[in-house]
């Protein structure tokens, strides 16, 4: 009897450290999130579309690769130089487990140019245990769909 009751504590013990975690709207997620694209943002202010790229889940080696670059520099063109930025709100819905994390981040942004200010919606998500963008868009255009 001790011993089934062990085995069950031990059992009940695994299981329970190897079940997810879902949060809603937790800080560290928001903080996390908000790091990337602020990274991201930053790097377009600075003209750094390669390193502004490694925020994204899109390769090098992806033929789109260069047509995301070539967007940020028309936008640079047609609206000037990024000023500044700013979170409006951000939502997070994120499952972490022992052996995986998962979930999606969705954060709207005012930025502003030097020629006008446009609202950015991005979604980032965890690619191999990173967090990543996945896509963006400005106004209501997609611009950024890193779908694969």
């Amino acid at each position: 009897m001790k011993t089934t009751l062990a085995i069950i504590l031990m059992l009940a013990l695994v299981l329970g450290a190897c079940s997810s975690e879902k949060r809603i709207n937790n800080k560290e997620d928001i903080e996390q999130g908000t790091k990337v694209v602020n990274t991201f943002l930053g790097e377009i202010q600075k003209k750094n579309y390669d390193k502004a790229m490694e925020h994204t889940n899109i390769s090098k080696e992806n033929p789109e690769y260069a047509l995301h670059v070539n967007l940020f520099k028309k936008l640079n063109d047609d609206l000037g130089d990024i000023v500044d930025f700013k979170t409006d709100s951000v939502k997070a819905e994120v499952e972490k487990g022992i052996m995986n994390t998962e979930g999606v981040i969705t954060l709207n942004y005012t930025v502003n140019y030097q020629r006008g200010n446009a609202k950015q919606d991005y979604i980032v998500t965890y690619d191999n245990g990173d967090l990543k963008i996945l896509s963006y868009s400005i106004g209501d255009r997609v611009y950024y769909d890193m779908k694969q």
